[in-house]
């Protein structure tokens, strides 16, 4: 996950645990707090296709500045929905986590139901150190009171189809590169770079990185992204797969990443025109470098984009 500017917004109250004070009129000192945007946003409406994230931010976690830290999702039983296994905490003792309301294909979760769901952000030991609860409200019930609903931008993705897509973009026929391709949810992508081998270039910036094993490629692709759509939008690279035409098969950011790597692409929530620069990278076996395409890794196979590396 990564960390986008913090600005203030009292949006919800938040659940931790804060020493007894015997003074009324004694303050207890800053702690740690989480504070969605909105804490009851409208379930996302399975008839519209993309992603949809309501953005958590955090402050006063100064006592981790510079650390990483990890966050959970569960829904009003303790069921696990979402993990972030690394959120960087800045100097300033604020972070950001991007909560995808819509369905995630790469991790072959359903878009959110209507309910209550607590985040928190802890440590890798498991203790928590702040959490938040969100409650989804069903869509009809959010449209009635006047809530956030938009067609396009506050709804769940549809059940996935059977019918590929076909023409530019499609399998059989790929984005070229240096092309720009039409994303389902008003995003325009292209490949602006690719490494096949980026080991050294990755270890040159973030001396902290592990080599791959002896039959694996670190394969870093440079993308640009322009938002075209209405209203806002963000683009993360966990939408972002590669899959193998000849073998069928398929990287994912899940569980193929290569780790920190320099220019990582920040999911900003962005206005339409923005331009987002940054890189992606799969950790793939030596035998798929010059077999593989990227895919927009949308639910619906009619939406998926694949584009061609050089």
């Amino acid at each position: 996950m990564r960390v986008l500017p913090f600005f203030a917004a009292v949006v919800m109250a938040v659940s931790l645990t804060s020493p007894s004070f015997a003074q009324e009129d004694q303050t207890p000192a800053p702690g740690p707090l989480l504070q969605p945007v909105n804490d009851a946003p409208a379930a996302c409406d399975p008839s519209a296709p993309g992603f949809r994230y309501l953005e958590v931010r955090g402050s006063g976690f100064d006592a981790w500045t510079s650390q990483h830290l990890v966050g959970t999702l569960v829904d009003g039983s303790g069921a696990t929905q979402a993990q972030w296994p690394s959120i960087y905490v800045t100097p300033q003792g604020q972070l950001v986590l991007e909560l995808n309301l819509c369905a995630e294909p790469l991790q072959n979760r359903p878009a959110l139901a209507p309910g209550d769901y607590t985040v928190a952000v802890g440590g890798s030991d498991g203790s928590q150190i702040a959490s938040a609860g969100i409650t989804l409200q069903d869509p009809v019930a959010a449209a009635a009171l006047g809530g956030q609903q938009a067609p396009a931008a506050t709804s769940p993705q549809p059940t996935p189809t059977a019918v590929p897509r076909t023409g530019p973009g499609s399998l059989a026929l790929p984005i070229a590169p240096g092309t720009g391709g039409q994303l389902v949810d008003g995003w325009q992508l292209g490949i602006e770079s690719v490494n096949p081998d980026a080991y050294r270039a990755i270890k040159a910036a973030i001396p902290s990185a592990v080599a791959p094993s002896a039959d694996m490629r670190q394969l870093l692709i440079g993308l640009q992204a322009t938002y075209a759509g209405t209203g806002t939008g963000t683009f993360t690279d966990s939408r972002l797969a590669l899959v193998n035409p000849k073998t069928q098969a398929r990287y994912d950011q899940l569980n193929n990443n290569c780790g920190f790597i320099p220019s990582a692409i920040s999911p900003n929530v962005v206005t339409p025109g923005t331009v987002v620069l940054g890189n992606v990278c799969f950790s793939v076996p030596a035998t798929d470098i010059g077999s593989l395409m990227l895919v927009d890794n949308q639910p619906s196979l009619a939406d998926r984009v694949y584009f061609a590396l050089p």
